[in-house]
This record gives C-alpha cells, sequence and structure tokens, in this order.
C-alpha cells in the first residue's frame, strides 16, 4: 500500500501536541535549520509567521515549512537583511523534513503551493548555510531558479548565503 503525503495550511492556533512534534523534527534538522531553545520559542515563531504548511505521511507530521510576509515583527537577522533589500516578499524562514521522507518532491510541492499564493507579491526569498554548507539545499533553490542576493558570516562561525526568486520576470 502507497503512503499517503498530504500538506496542510494552518489556519488556526496550533495545537500543544502539533507543537511538540514539530519543534522535535525542527531539532532533528539542525543544522539545517536553525535550532529554538524550546517548544515556547518554536510557538512564539509560528504566531509571528503568516504561513505556514504542516506535511503528513499517513497521518504523522514529517514536514514544514514557516514564512513571514514584509512587516512581520520578526527579530531575525536574516529577516532584518531581506526587510531591507525587498519591499515585498514570502520569506522562507525554515523547511524541515524528515530524513526518511526526503526526495519524495516535497520541497518542491511546498515551494509550488507558495508561489500559487504568491500575489501581490512577486519575490520568494530564503537564506542556506554556507557554513556548515548546506549543499543539497543549495543545490535545490539552483534548481529552482533561486539567485544570490547577500551573504552573512555570523560570530558564531555560521554562514549564510541569501537568495531569492523573482516570479514577475520570465
Amino acid at each position: 500500500m502507497q503512503s499517503k503525503i498530504s500538506i496542510v495550511k494552518l489556519d488556526t492556533e496550533i495545537s500543544p501536541s502539533l507543537l511538540s512534534k514539530a519543534y522535535a523534527l525542527n531539532q532533528l534538522n539542525v543544522p539545517e535549520v536553525g535550532s529554538l531553545k524550546d517548544e515556547q520559542e518554536f510557538g512564539a515563531l509560528i504566531d509571528i509567521a503568516n504561513i505556514n504548511f504542516f506535511v503528513y505521511k499517513d497521518n504523522d507530521l514529517i514536514g514544514f515549512m514557516v514564512c513571514m510576509t514584509e512587516g512581520a515583527k520578526y527579530h531575525s537577522e536574516n529577516y532584518k537583511f531581506l526587510s531591507k533589500k525587498f519591499n515585498s516578499f514570502i520569506y522562507v524562514d525554515r523547511i524541515a523534513i524528515d530524513k526518511n521522507s526526503r526526495r519524495l518532491g516535497i520541497g518542491n510541492s511546498l515551494y509550488r503551493m507558495i508561489a500559487e499564493d504568491l500575489s501581490p507579491r512577486t519575490v520568494i526569498c530564503c537564506e542556506v548555510n554556507t557554513v556548515p554548507k548546506n549543499t543539497v539545499s543549495l543545490k535545490f533553490h539552483d534548481s529552482l531558479g533561486f539567485k544570490a542576493c547577500g551573504s552573512k558570516d555570523f560570530a558564531d562561525g555560521h554562514s549564510v548565503t541569501y537568495l531569492y526568486k523573482d516570479f514577475s520576470v520570465k
């Protein structure tokens, strides 16, 4: 029997059980995504974000995508950098996929869903680690047509490249 994968946009407050599962998945995906100190910090992130997708395989959480638009009250250095570059955008703060569920097209599906809901915005942006190097994500974003628009070295030793894709450009 083939597993059923579904992607659900969170339109309500996150339940305690979903918060717990998503936080655990986030932590399993460090350093590809930033570590969060506890479930409360993850819950605050979800509250700030105005676009959240959760991915299920046979009703088990296997992934999520957390996004913000311009004007969010988010204090991330990455978000602040991109806010200075773009007036109107969707910022993909993090995507986490269970390691056993990768390479199934979930990332493509998540980005396709964001692109379908982009209007009136035309730009999707994100950052990807270059130290430690996240080669898989860099190749994935390149395959989708994302371009670099800056980089930053952080005091803790990690570095990122900032990427964007302008959907108004054909």
